[in-house]
């Protein structure tokens, strides 16, 4: 045979494989460890109802039933004249003011209550009511500049018990 390319490789002799390593015992596992057995709890249930309780329940109700019939339409009302008098509504926003800085409750209340004022213009200059717009605009403007004074103090009274 002539030289080639085929002839120019030298084959070597394949060296026999290593010999496997014995097999070494795995390491031994423990045990799990038990875990204390605690009586299972029952879920916690109502406490049973009474007939008392079902009475006092209907006589609350029913003392007071006008009020929660009567809640909306005065919501309704309240909301309205300061939708449409500018200084009723300034007079609700001082008195809400004044009723959230004696019951100290929480920006996110003002902050709340702006952005859901906030959603309203929109469907106030789509119905073409420019008055009511304005003074939507102007109350969310009031509350959301009462709720950064109230988080500032809230921050303050925070930064205070830190330090």
């Amino acid at each position: 045979m002539g030289r080639g390319i085929g002839t120019d490789i030298v084959r070597r002799p394949q060296q026999p494989a290593a010999p496997s390593l014995p097999q070494l015992p795995s390491r031994p596992v423990a045990p799990p460890i038990a875990r204390s057995r605690q009586p299972k709890q029952e879920p916690r249930s109502r406490p049973a109802r009474t007939r008392l309780s079902v009475q006092a329940k209907t006589r609350r109700v029913s003392k007071r039933w006008w009020l929660e019939i009567g809640q909306y339409p005065l919501i309704a009302a309240v909301a309205l004249g300061a939708a449409y008098s500018g200084v009723f509504g300034q007079f609700l926003i001082a008195f809400y003011i004044a009723f959230a800085v004696v019951t100290r409750r929480t920006s996110q209340l003002s902050f709340g209550a702006a952005v859901f004022l906030l959603v309203t213009i929109p469907l106030f200059q789509g119905l073409n009511q420019p008055i009511i717009d304005q003074n939507v605009a102007t109350y969310v403007f009031e509350l959301l500049a009462f709720g950064t004074a109230q988080a500032v103090w809230e921050q303050r009274k925070i930064d205070k018990t830190a330090n």
